[in-house]
């Protein structure tokens, strides 16, 4: 839930080796809760997102998120 804490205090330069891995295991993860919780915090995350990591990562899990999906709230 801290997500958006952690993008803040921590030096962008290490945004891509550390901080965008957690973001995106935690949207391929199999823990329901923790998707959820990813997925509500996606405004404030893309908002601090290059373009280029949006295109070629954050895309790709989405999409497979919504075709993979089987619990709709």
């Amino acid at each position: 839930q801290s997500i958006t804490l952690l993008l803040d205090k921590t030096d962008p330069s290490l945004h891509s080796d550390c901080i965008y891995p957690i973001i995106f295991r935690a949207l391929k993860s199999n823990k329901t809760v923790l998707k959820k919780e990813c997925i509500k915090k996606l405004p404030s995350i893309i908002e601090k997102l290059p373009e280029n990591i949006i295109r070629t990562n954050l895309l790709p899990i989405i999409v497979n998120l919504i075709f993979s999906s089987k619990d709709i709230d």
